[in-house]
């Protein structure tokens, strides 16, 4: 968890993509759901990752979404244009 956390984080940084969670190992995440009244509750705990993924992902899919807009030939002013073979 600690090497995906990293990665993530390094990835994020590049596409700045702002990201924080409050734990860097699985060790810390168990301390911080235990004191937040989420020991007893897997629905709390995916609830609180989805609070913080979701929001990540949102973005991810907006940049390939411009990214796959963005593809194509453009004329001088930017419009799309077609290529006739």
């Amino acid at each position: 968890m600690t090497v995906a956390l990293k990665a993530l984080r390094s990835l994020l940084s590049r596409l700045e993509i702002e990201f924080s969670v409050p734990f860097r190992d699985f060790r810390a995440f168990r301390t911080y759901w235990i004191n937040h009244d989420m020991a007893n509750s897997w629905a709390a705990r995916r609830e609180f990752l989805s609070s913080i993924f979701e929001p990540v992902r949102d973005q991810l899919e907006q940049l390939e979404e411009d990214a796959y807009l963005g593809t194509g030939f453009r004329g001088p002013l930017g419009e799309m244009r077609n290529i006739i073979p």
